[in-house]
């Protein structure tokens, strides 16, 4: 009798459990599903870059090219519904059951509740769509200005933590190259703690602190946001800040609307999972990545990360024939955290443990992680048609800051060819 393992969630961990458990589908009589809302796996590292048009908006890779040569089964699907008891999938016009169910949600900004009267006003950076949103949205602002139109071109990034300095970099560099006028448009980077990337090293604070100002990203440090209006931030100093353009990279995450509506979550937003990452009430469920968070770490020692997601991946892919061949299941045992973001060209900071380094090398090993990434999930077909869009593009400074509007989003069949926009 065969059975089924299902694996809700196509990103960095959910493609790596698939793909792991696909090398036993014929020794285990076992059918391996990946369902995804979208056909594409996102890079999401390189969404910062992306943002600021240093590469092709299309950071993402077809799933179908990814799963080509295993043994998984795709369902480019929209679920709609998670029953935990039954190990029950559902979408709007089907639904599947499992023998073991692998959730690999990714997660979603927190943003407090009344931060913004228009939640509009307040551009998460996330996911795809919305990245390439703000990228047109600048795009469109600064030829606007160029017309002669009265607009705002300065930005807020509201949060200093990985993805907001990350964010804020590569937005002044952007709005440096493509901005014209009487003065040159500004990025300020709000965070409420006293320095920038407060969960790093101190160290690591203050490179990315001089290395932002030296872009002319202004700080705005230990002071906490109050609310978001069209047109500008108010702070709790009580300052306000113009801005036509604030995004939100601050808080924490939490799991999509779909896990709490399941009943998956706990307080934290997130799902609860014991050290082998299955869930305490049904051992044949496992939560993995950052919709998940570790009980006994907590969920702030969970931090989201695509090297963490896939590191669990692997634990995960074993507990599952653990669970399949009756045996016992192993503990997730982290390593040491490593923390690697490129803030602009040829510049980035690396910090593992003691080891922490500013410059052209932890940028360059950044993009050796993305190069193997693709090089493990698709083979040399996927890192021969992506790299040269998510990579070797930044070889060519400012190709993508000038394609007319709209920027375009590559609508990709295959893996291989030159993709543009």
């Amino acid at each position: 009798m065969r059975r089924r393992a299902v694996v809700i969630g196509g990103g960095f961990g959910g493609l790596r459990v698939a793909q792991r458990l696909a090398r036993y589908a014929d020794h285990e009589a076992l059918d391996v599903v990946l369902i995804d809302q979208s056909p594409y796996h996102c890079l999401r590292p390189k969404l910062p870059q992306a943002l600021g048009a240093r590469i092709a908006c299309a950071v993402h890779v077809p799933l179908s090219a990814l799963l080509a040569s295993s043994r998984v089964r795709l369902l480019t699907k929209q679920v709609t519904g998670i029953d935990p008891a039954a190990h029950r999938i559902s979408w709007e016009d089907g639904a599947l059951e499992a023998d073991v169910l692998v959730l690999a949600l990714g997660g979603e900004p927190c943003i407090p509740p009344g931060m913004a009267e228009d939640p509009s006003v307040l551009l998460p950076v996330w996911g795809f769509d919305q990245t390439c949103g703000i990228r047109r949205r600048v795009r469109f602002l600064t030829d606007a200005a160029r017309r002669g139109r009265a607009v705002n071109l300065d930005v807020v990034v509201i949060g200093g933590g990985f993805v907001g300095v990350e964010v804020a970099a590569e937005l002044q560099g952007r709005l440096t190259r493509i901005s014209h006028g009487d003065r040159r448009a500004s990025v300020t980077l709000v965070e409420a703690q006293e320095r920038v990337l407060p969960r790093l090293s101190a160290w690591a604070g203050r490179a990315a602190a001089r290395r932002l100002a030296a872009g002319g990203v202004h700080l705005s440090l230990g002071t906490e946001v109050l609310h978001v209006r069209a047109g500008g931030v108010a702070l709790a100093d009580g300052r306000r800040l113009d801005a036509g353009t604030v995004i939100w990279a601050g808080g924490r995450i939490q799991a999509p609307g779909l896990a709490a509506t399941s009943g998956l979550v706990d307080e934290t937003g997130r799902i609860p999972v014991m050290d082998t990452l299955a869930m305490a009430r049904d051992a044949d469920i496992f939560a993995l990545g950052d919709c998940a968070y570790s009980v006994e770490r907590g969920a702030d020692a969970s931090e989201p990360s695509a090297h963490r997601a896939e590191a669990q991946a692997d634990i995960v892919a074993q507990n599952v024939l653990a669970r399949l061949r009756h045996r016992p299941l192993i503990p997730y045992r982290p390593g040491p955290n490593i923390y690697v973001m490129g803030l602009g060209p040829r510049y980035g900071i690396l910090e593992v443990e003691r080891l922490r380094t500013a410059g052209l090398a932890p940028a360059l090993f950044k993009e050796l992680v993305i190069l193997r990434h693709l090089l493990e999930a698709g083979g040399v077909a996927a890192l021969r048609g992506a790299a040269s869009r998510v990579v070797l593009d930044e070889l060519q400074p400012a190709r993508w800051d000038s394609p007319p509007l709209p920027e375009g989003v590559v609508h990709a069949t295959q893996v291989s060819g030159r993709h543009g926009e």
